[in-house]
């Protein structure tokens, strides 16, 4: 029996990267999901005959988008016990110079999407009794990261949105919880290397040189903490970052 059985799970962000590697990982632990992404997305057809996972294509920056993520765990979950939030929009650019309207599309997408999906699931979690809730924070959201102030600052609001919500809901066991990796090998390195100028490859290598693990992760190393933090052994842990990324960095955060 997995640590998830019978769980009724919404991951957004589903189609590629570390959402995929969500979904995969919760379905092996026995989890139902809800598997959201951008409509048109074509990761999402990885779980086209998968009796585990539903697929829903959703701009979530809609309030349309996430009302139609929400029905489709009311009616095929049957309700929901875990949201795993994993979309994320990342448009690299230095501060004075990156467009306004680029820059706050990050908090649009990363934030304000975030808050309103919580606010739209919470009845589902309180219907069940209790509930998990996983953002997928970033390293750059506690130390900022260079070329990324939107995404950091998205990232950072993120984090102190589940330390309130903890706060606020932790009595109903509606638990939340961050995750906050460093570097990641999925697609997403892309938008650095190309701020940067150089391969997806050189990217890793250099990245690699600040963290003492010596390596990025992979994607399936972020995917397991989710499942801790979804599972019977994640319930005491309450309103933290746990910062999954090699070591690069180590505070009281």
């Amino acid at each position: 029996m997995g640590q998830l059985e019978n769980k009724r799970i919404i991951v957004t962000g589903a189609g590629g990267g570390l959402g995929k590697s969500v979904v995969d990982a919760v379905c092996a632990e026995g989890a139902s999901v809800v598997a959201t992404d951008l409509p048109g997305q074509q990761g999402l057809s990885a779980w086209s005959d998968s009796d585990a996972v539903t697929t829903v294509g959703a701009d979530l920056a809609d309030p349309a988008g996430i009302a139609a993520v929400v029905d489709a765990a009311r009616s095929t979950l049957g309700g929901l016990d875990g949201l795993v939030v994993c979309h994320a929009y990342m448009a690299m650019g230095d501060f004075l110079e990156q467009d306004p309207q680029t820059w706050w599309r990050h908090l649009d997408i990363n934030l304000r999407a975030t808050f309103q999906l919580v606010r739209s699931t919470l009845p589902l979690l309180r219907e069940a009794g209790a509930g998990r809730v996983v953002f997928i924070g970033s390293e750059a959201g506690s130390i900022g990261m260079r070329g990324g102030t939107a995404y950091s600052a998205s990232k950072a609001g993120m984090a102190t949105l589940a330390k309130t919500m903890a706060r606020e809901l932790g009595r109903e066991g509606i638990v939340t919880n961050v995750i906050a990796p460093s570097y990641v090998d999925t697609p997403q390195l892309a938008s650095d290397a190309a701020y940067e100028g150089i391969t997806i490859d050189e990217v890793k290598s250099r990245a690699a040189v600040g963290i003492p693990m010596g390596r990025i992760a992979e994607p399936a190393e972020i995917s397991r903490s989710v499942v801790y933090l979804l599972g019977p052994y994640g319930g005491a842990t309450l309103g933290q970052v746990l910062n999954t990324n090699g070591g690069s960095f180590r505070g009281r955060v």
